[in-house]
């Protein structure tokens, strides 16, 4: 059994890092707790009794005068008597697409003019100046000898409203329907 022997010195040297490292640890404690204290010190405490400072209105939101986040921004197309008189009741020409209707026969007297159409049901209408065909509110705005011109209003992409015209052409016995 071999006994070590332990140097005099070695103990003494262990104590006094374990002292110094204790005193380092009670500075860094003590040090941290002074600037700690310190540091609130310097921070100014408001005054509870100062009632002059203004307190900010909560915030309130108002839609009023903003466009409806969840509308497209361009409208669809619709025409302007839709949009003045979708009240109405429809005329039986108003039900059908003017490209669905046929126009049979003109006539004449004493200056004014009249049509004939004729819808997909097979169905004929004596038409004259400002009657209303089609759903899109479109009014008879010229009768000719061989055609009828159908005047829509519409909206455009923008929002104007623009005119657009349909005409139906009068066909003879055996020629196919091709309205403009």
């Amino acid at each position: 059994m071999t006994r070590t022997h332990q140097n005099p010195n070695t103990s003494e040297k262990m104590s006094f890092a374990k002292r110094l490292s204790l005193l380092c640890l009670y500075v860094v404690v003590f040090g941290w707790i002074a600037c700690e204290t310190s540091w609130a010190a310097d921070t100014p405490v408001p005054d509870s009794s100062d009632s002059t400072k203004e307190v900010p209105a909560p915030y309130s939101y108002s839609p009023q005068g903003k466009p409806d986040p969840f509308k497209p921004f361009i409208g669809y197309l619709k025409t302007a008597d839709q949009e003045k008189a979708p009240e109405r009741a429809l005329t039986p020409l108003q039900k059908f697409e003017v490209s669905q209707l046929t126009l049979v026969g003109i006539y004449s007297r004493g200056g004014q003019s009249k049509a004939l159409i004729q819808d997909p049901d097979k169905k004929g209408y004596i038409v004259a100046l400002d009657d209303l065909v089609g759903p899109n509110w479109g009014r008879v705005t010229r009768i000719l000898p061989d055609r009828v011109v159908v005047t829509e209003k519409t909206k455009g992409l923008l929002g104007k409203t623009v005119d657009r015209e349909v005409v139906i052409k009068l066909h003879r016995p055996g020629e196919t329907s091709g309205n403009e």
